[in-house]
């Protein structure tokens, strides 16, 4: 297994497919919102990261995505970060 594998079979990759499934099924609902896109996304980038962190990988790309997810995190922040990579 290369150092970048990991195990989709363990409880953490469980939640992924869970939230997913979840994600999938928020298009099939009436009042589907940006909104509610995005807490699904946001919640399914955390499952993602919490599953690679159970298999041993850190991921600093995947760390960023749930702090930019993170509707607490101030959009003046996210400007400024914006600002800096498109230098």
């Amino acid at each position: 297994m290369s150092p970048a594998a990991v195990s989709s079979a363990s409880a953490a990759w469980a939640d992924v497919r869970r939230r997913l499934r979840e994600m999938d099924a928020a298009f099939d609902r009436d009042g589907l919102t940006a909104l509610v896109l995005a807490k699904n996304f946001a919640a399914l980038a955390q499952a993602f990261l919490q599953a690679m962190e159970a298999d041993g990988q850190t991921s600093s790309r995947f760390r960023a995505v749930v702090k930019a997810l993170d509707l607490k995190t101030p959009s003046s922040q996210l400007a400024r970060f914006l600002a800096k990579a498109e230098d």
